[in-house]
């Protein structure tokens, strides 16, 4: 009789947990996998904009060496590269290594993403330091002439372009 006792106290006291954990168990699996769907689209975004930022900069070359010692594929600046390296690494990289130039980059854009910039003002503060880009044309203290809004208007079309050639935001 004690037994029977204590498997019916054990059942009683069991008994939420075995009518309401499958759907708790559910509702977790189903928050898990509604954020790892978000991840993944965060990443495909900052692809996207990393692709497009390559395709504009460099044509996708990693070796190319811009006017102003601007070098690798997004056309790092060598103060920027330094900073950037500094603050996500902790130490400087080479940057003629292609997986640097992409890990530095990613980096980045995944920052301005989270301070909330649209792709065009990742594209502006890309090229000039700055999300706002309405009336930045001029010529630099290289004697480069720069042009900030169409800068941004060549990047939009690219990554229109990139959009429409993957599924990532069907």
């Amino acid at each position: 009789m004690k037994t029977i006792k204590r498997v019916l106290v054990v059942y009683f006291l069991l008994y939420p947990v075995f009518c309401f954990a499958p759907p708790i168990v559910e509702q977790v699996r189903i928050q898990y996998l509604k954020e790892l769907a978000l991840v993944k689209q965060k990443q495909e975004k900052i692809n996207t904009i990393l692709l497009a930022i390559r395709t504009i900069e460099s044509g996708g070359n990693y070796q190319v060496m811009g006017a102003t010692k601007d070098f690798g594929a997004y056309q790092f600046i060598p103060s920027t590269w330094k900073h950037l390296c500094k603050k996500y690494f902790g130490k400087q990289l080479d940057i003629t290594i292609s997986e640097n130039q992409d890990n530095v980059a990613s980096k980045w854009v995944e920052e301005l993403i989270d301070k909330g910039y649209n792709e065009l003002q990742i594209a502006s503060v890309w090229n000039c330091g700055s999300p706002k880009w309405e009336g930045k044309v001029g010529t630099n203290s290289a004697g480069v002439k720069y042009d900030v809004p169409n800068h941004v208007k060549k990047f939009k079309r690219a990554y229109e372009n990139i959009q429409k050639t993957t599924n990532y935001y069907v």
